[in-house]
């Protein structure tokens, strides 16, 4: 998919198979100094790891970013929550696992 800034249009084309790289492939920039700066490959990491936690798990795809900028292979793994697990006995825990799960 090709963007160029400040149209509202796209384009789509096959990109060339490249041997060893199946699946999609997302290319990002050219982008100005200013924006290179900001937007770093552990940055995109951190946002597709959390954004797409659940569908990572559940289809099981593996998501690399070869950032050409820090001259490093990233992996996306799914996110996990954060925070502290809570510490209840055994009979409660069962219990209230399904009631947080089912409310709304």
């Amino acid at each position: 998919m090709f963007l160029k800034r400040g149209e509202k249009t796209y384009t789509v084309t096959p990109m060339g198979n490249i041997p060893g790289l199946e699946g999609t492939r997302i290319l990002v920039g050219p982008m100005l100094d200013s924006t290179r700066q900001v937007v770093t490959g552990d940055k995109i990491q951190r946002f597709l790891s959390a954004e797409l936690r659940d569908r990572i798990r559940s289809t099981g795809a593996n998501i690399t970013i070869l950032d050409r900028v820090a001259r490093r292979d990233l992996i996306v793994a799914p996110k996990e929550f954060d925070g502290d697990r809570l510490a209840l006995p055994e009979t409660i825990a069962r219990h209230t696992a399904t009631s947080l799960w089912n409310c709304t």
